[in-house]
């Protein structure tokens, strides 16, 4: 929906761009040009990468990751230009003021609106405060940025299904990991074979292997109505040392004969805790998003965060007692609806007026709940991605027709394929 920097750099820029060499004002001017092409060929917007964790699967960091300031400005420029598209920007924001340097430069020389986006991370657990203040000072100056927010933990989802998991490496699982899952997890319960891969997953030195034997402590398994916010008592780790065993071993069982999906937190979960989280979805400033439904949809799975939203934080439905951590529904619903459109610049939706897409749910809040994630092949070729099922939905309706009844699909497909931005219905 947006023109991704990385690949549009290398598309000018060549192997230049994958070893991050520096723009010329030429290859500036011709990505420019593209940018502005596609989103008036129907992309929303232009977005750029500069977090380390979009890298290639042999660690080379995303060819946008240290572009140059003039680079984004120039690229922004041409869209403020052409008064067309948004922006979005994604950083670490290790420096937060020389990031934030960037993106007011960006809107200011454009004036498009930009979205950045905004986590709690184990690098700076209280950086999300400064580039909220940061964000506040740039508002108040009239800049049109705001925040894109996660309201869960983001992590990941680990089974033998999906396409990671701790074992994947191991010699004695690659033996027979061509099998179905049904017939796999019987050859895995074979117990010399459990121990050959127990003894193999120690000795492993492959950069996922070792991150998620690494990560036992802060690992959980998942089941049906999931917790998103479990304890440390109930990770992995805490559980083996109570059972007297090794926590690689715990996984294998988990994985093997538990509920088969283990979940691993990444961000927004410092400490066990979703009061930071709490205060971000509380912000003038932010808008719900960051929920990763297509992207790295073999291992993470949060399309369902709207559904988590209405179960976790709505009054008095969600699961939370503590009137403090409520939000109002009718808050909720807004931030997921018609921020979110407005965010990106689609005002033909996300309220419920004449003029505009009949785009409805009829919810049954008392019964709302989600599945644990799982496996379905119905990509290209049978690729598997991760699908998460919810209840509690009476009726989808888009644009006037009714595409699920009761969480069953109707076989009605009036979607279409959205081109550019659509201008705001007047009352």
């Amino acid at each position: 929906m947006q023109v991704p920097h990385a690949p549009l750099r290398v598309f000018v820029m060549g192997k230049r761009a994958v070893e991050r060499d520096p723009a010329t004002p030429k290859d500036i001017a011709e990505m420019a040009r593209l940018a502005c092409e596609a989103v008036e060929a129907g992309a929303l917007g232009f977005s750029t990468s500069r977090t380390i964790n979009h890298k290639a699967n042999d660690g080379t960091l995303t060819p946008s990751y240290s572009a140059a300031s003039d680079e984004l400005t120039g690229i922004a420029r041409e869209l403020g230009q052409a008064g067309i598209g948004v922006l979005q920007f994604i950083s670490d924001f290790d420096d937060v003021e020389s990031e934030f340097e960037i993106v007011e430069r960006m809107v200011a020389e454009s004036g498009r609106p930009l979205s950045l986006s905004l986590l709690q991370s184990s690098r700076h657990p209280e950086g999300w405060r400064d580039v909220l203040a940061r964000l506040e000072q740039a508002r108040a100056k009239g800049a049109p940025i705001r925040a894109q927010i996660a309201g869960r933990p983001v992590g990941l989802i680990v089974g033998l299904e999906f396409s990671r998991h701790p074992f994947q490496a191991c010699p004695s699982y690659q033996d027979v990991a061509h099998l179905d899952i049904g017939e796999r997890r019987e050859a895995l319960r074979d117990l010399a074979r459990k121990a050959r891969v127990l003894a193999e997953q120690v000795g492993l030195t492959d950069e996922y292997s070792v991150m998620l034997s690494n990560r036992f402590g802060g690992m959980y398994e998942m089941t049906d109505d999931p917790d998103y916010e479990p304890s440390k008592e109930d990770s992995i780790a805490a559980r083996a040392e109570r059972e007297g065993r090794s926590a690689v071993e715990l996984a294998y069982d988990v994985l093997v004969d538990g509920s088969g999906v283990i979940y691993a937190p990444a961000a927004n979960y410092l400490d066990n805790s979703l009061v930071p989280i709490r205060t971000m979805m509380a912000h003038e400033a932010t808008t719900f998003g960051l929920g990763d439904g297509g992207a790295h949809c073999s291992f993470i799975c949060d399309a369902s965060l709207p559904t988590y939203y209405l179960r976790r934080w709505v009054a008095p439905y969600g699961v939370t007692n503590d009137p403090e951590e409520r939000m109002p529904l009718e808050t909720v619903i807004r931030k997921l609806t018609t921020d979110t459109a407005d965010l990106v610049g689609l005002g033909d939706r996300g309220q419920i007026r004449v003029g505009l897409r009949g785009d409805l749910n009829v919810i049954d809040l008392d019964n709302v709940m989600l599945m644990k994630p799982e496996s379905i092949g119905d990509l290209p070729n049978g690729a598997k991605r991760l699908h998460q099922r919810a209840r509690g939905y009476d009726a989808t309706v888009v644009a006037g027709e009714v595409t699920y009844r009761n969480g069953e699909p109707t076989g009605a497909l009036p979607g279409r394929l959205v081109r550019g931005a659509r201008p705001r219905v007047a009352a």
